[in-house]
């Protein structure tokens, strides 16, 4: 909401100093001068917000791949060891 009333501010200033420019250029003219350069105000422009960027599960996952089986020797050890931890 603040970024648009901001824009809608700088608009309506670059508006009025384009219609004063308009009135001081058909005044020349009718008075058959030379036409005055116009004033020029630089009004700028209401910068878009920067982009969120989310500062949470940025961090990878260190991923490895264990390879156990070569190593096991008494595969009924290994079994009564995972039975036991059951849950």
């Amino acid at each position: 909401m603040r970024i648009a009333k901001l824009q809608a501010e700088a608009d309506e200033r670059q508006r009025r100093l384009d219609e004063a420019n308009a009135r001081a250029a058909d005044r020349a003219i009718a008075a058959g001068e030379p036409e005055q350069p116009p004033m020029v105000e630089e009004v700028a422009q209401v910068a878009a917000p920067a982009a969120v960027v989310p500062t949470y599960g940025t961090r990878k996952l260190k991923e490895e791949l264990h390879t156990i089986l070569d190593a096991i020797t008494d595969y009924d050890a290994v079994y009564a060891f995972l039975k036991g931890e059951r849950r």
